[in-house]
């Protein structure tokens, strides 16, 4: 695990110091009971558990990984196979296969007659065949191997979680029962090797996740990576 490009971040919210008189104060609710209008009340209550959800993880000393570090370790365990590699792979296993193929009969043939010039040349032939054959399934094995990152949510993950991490879940859910708890894990041919404990939040409509702990799969030991 490159778990020493993880850097963690203070507790930083979208919120809009200019709007908080107007959501902190009765509009929103007057708007909706008199006018039907419930589009502020409702930004007014995001505002309100966002506010919550700092205090909670400011009171409980969580601070998230920064999105900036979290997307580079990603992107340096992740390996994407692309069309390209497997073209590559299968041109070059073919090409060494048949230049071996080609060459040893020839080889053989020229080693009968004595033809010693030839046989050099057939045995060159023969012998690159073999190691570009050899190379392109070595490619073929490593670069076709597909390690990507999969959401899973908390509840149905199949896989052990260690107590660190179900606890931090445990004790923000207690406060903030509207926030979604998943696990982030890097899978190679449903080989689990690096997880996340991801906490998801709506923000102005949309969910952002903030990625709260990670942990060693492949060597679990129940603590704390970074």
């Amino acid at each position: 695990m490159s778990v020493h490009l993880l850097q963690r971040e203070a507790v930083s919210w979208d919120t809009h110091s200019e709007e908080s008189d107007l959501l902190l104060g009765n509009l929103p609710l007057e708007a909706e009971q008199v006018l039907g209008y419930r589009r502020l009340s409702q930004h007014q209550q995001a505002v309100r558990q966002l506010s919550s959800l700092k205090e909670t993880l400011t009171s409980l000393d969580i601070r998230p990984f920064t999105q900036a570090s979290v997307d580079k370790y990603k992107q340096r365990c992740e390996w994407i196979v692309t069309p390209m590699w497997g073209r590559v792979a299968n041109v070059g296993f073919a090409i060494g296969f048949l230049a071996v193929l080609v060459a040893v009969p020839a080889l053989i043939v020229s080693a009968l007659v004595s033809w010693a010039g030839i046989s050099f040349y057939l045995a060159a032939a023969a012998l690159l065949g073999a190691v570009v054959g050899v190379s392109s399934l070595i490619l073929g094995a490593v670069r076709l191997r597909e390690r990507k990152w999969v959401m899973h949510e908390l509840g149905s993950y199949a896989e052990a979680v260690p107590e660190f991490a179900l606890q931090t879940a445990l004790d923000i859910k207690r406060i903030n029962p509207e926030v979604e708890f998943y696990v982030c894990s890097l899978e190679e041919r449903r080989v689990v090797v690096d997880p996340f404990l991801v906490m998801r939040v709506k923000e102005n409509g949309f969910h952002r996740d903030y990625y709260l702990e990670v942990w060693n799969e492949s060597a679990f030991s129940g603590t704390r990576e970074a």
